[in-house]
């Protein structure tokens, strides 16, 4: 039988330990967002990007860290520089990190509605010292949010984020990028993917899309994202593509090649995985295992027709010969009560085909407004299947603390076609508002180890 040991958790944003909140200085999102990749390893180090916050000068930073791996000990932690003039950071501002073909290392950040910041460092696999910060060329699409990217195996970057044009028109955006030997990138035009409009009608105000990319056997690209939309206040559907070219062209699950961007019209309703009035869901991340398929993390939240009870949950829907196929997660944590759900949930899979679940589960009793999202119950666990969602192993990850939300937790998942060891993860220990009376965050570390 495969099991696995939960290391001891340490804390990155400041030198605390985990359950003492003194000096704590991490964002109330510092672990990143569910769809955002912030840990890369290589040899025996590791790479972890944060956000901190700091409350007497009232302002947020990016960090960059390198642990030893197989020990406790973070060698470095490095602050990533903001241009002078740039808009000030805010806690939508943590990194995607990733690593080109010859080992640089890029940290892609930016706040709430800003342009694209990428950081690339001054030696191949050294986290130690970066270059200054460039603008991505990401027009029209200035005012961005959000990032994932993945590598390929001819050494492209494929990066996906939120954009906002001058016409306040928000869309899911798709950019590649070439590097040189020296790590500089060359940037393509964005292409729309994605857009919340119904076709020519209500094209323009706030959208969210959780984009999501993984890259697979033979460099295929998978991307997940849901089509939320604030004048309906939910995201009644959500949606899977893949690209066999190098995104050059891009296809649905059933392998047709579509028009972009998919959007809310009726024409694109075959195109999206499901659509529902009575459904509101939040893509989290998409992984692909070993035989090339995606699997996908989506949260469901309760209609709000629906009693409070009736709601929250996490799927995993897996894409295998042109089927899909789904699993419920939160019957497998029924040993912590009736009342828990899985509200949130990243995923990935090793170098042996083992699923990994870096789940958050909440009390339905909770009594936090929308605490599917950062509720004062939330824990942070690990689900680990041998074989592919059948059964599932509970292990837990975070402290509890009933007056603190254990919550975004990011596990480790592979940014090129080469699969990871046994991943780790970041969680967020804190509320959402860290400038609250006596109100701090920390961002913590958790390694594993399978046996």
């Amino acid at each position: 039988m495969t099991n696995l040991v939960v290391h001891p958790p340490n804390v990155v944003s400041d030198n605390d330990p985990v359950g003492f909140h003194l000096g704590d200085r991490g964002s109330d999102r510092g672990s990143g967002y569910w769809k955002t990749n912030t840990i890369l390893r290589h040899c025996d180090k590791l790479f972890a990007t944060w956000q901190s916050y700091d409350p007497n000068a009232n302002k947020y930073d990016v960090w960059v860290g390198t642990n030893q791996l197989g020990t406790s000990i973070w060698l470095n932690r490095v602050k990533l520089l903001i241009p002078s003039g740039y808009n000030a950071m805010d806690d939508h501002g943590g990194a995607s990190i990733i690593a080109d073909s010859s080992g640089f290392l890029h940290l892609f950040y930016g706040p709430h509605h800003a342009p694209m910041l990428e950081a690339i460092s001054t030696n191949p696999w050294d986290a130690s010292a970066f270059a200054s910060p460039q603008i991505i060329p990401t027009a029209p699409w200035l005012k961005t949010t959000y990032s994932s990217v993945v590598l390929d195996n001819v050494g492209t970057l494929h990066f996906l984020y939120r954009g906002r044009s001058s016409n306040d028109e928000w869309r899911m955006i798709y950019q590649r990028g070439a590097t040189n030997i020296t790590g500089m990138t060359t940037w393509q035009q964005p292409l729309v993917l994605a857009s919340t409009a119904n076709g020519n009608s209500d094209t323009t105000g706030y959208s969210l899309y959780h984009e999501t990319i993984a890259v697979g056997r033979k460099h295929i690209l998978h991307v997940a994202y849901q089509l939320y939309k604030q004048t309906i206040g939910a995201a009644r559907s959500w949606g899977y593509l893949r690209s066999n070219n190098g995104g050059a062209t891009w296809q649905d699950a059933n392998g047709l090649v579509v028009s972009l961007p998919i959007d809310n019209s009726p024409v694109n309703s075959s195109h999206l995985v499901e659509s529902s009035t009575m459904m509101d869901v939040r893509v989290c991340n998409i992984a692909v295992d070993l035989n090339g398929d995606p699997w996908i993390s989506v949260l469901y939240l309760a209609h709000p027709s629906k009693p409070k009870l009736g709601g929250y949950d996490t799927k995993l829907w897996h894409l295998n010969a042109g089927k899909w196929s789904v699993i419920s997660l939160s019957p497998f944590i029924s040993s912590f009560g009736s009342s828990w759900r899985v509200a949130g949930a990243t995923i990935t899979f090793d170098a042996q085909g083992v699923l990994y679940v870096a789940a958050e589960r909440v009390d339905m009793n909770d009594p936090t407004p929308d605490s599917w999202w950062a509720g004062k119950s939330k824990e942070v666990i690990v689900l680990m299947s041998t074989d592919m969602g059948q059964t599932f192993q509970v292990y837990p990850v975070s402290p509890v603390d009933p007056a603190r939300p254990h919550w975004l937790a990011n596990i480790e998942r592979p940014t090129t076609t080469a699969p990871i060891p046994v991943p780790s993860l970041l969680y967020t220990d804190g509320p959402l508002n860290p400038t609250l009376v006596n109100q701090t965050t920390d961002i913590v570390f958790v390694s594993f180890y399978k046996y």
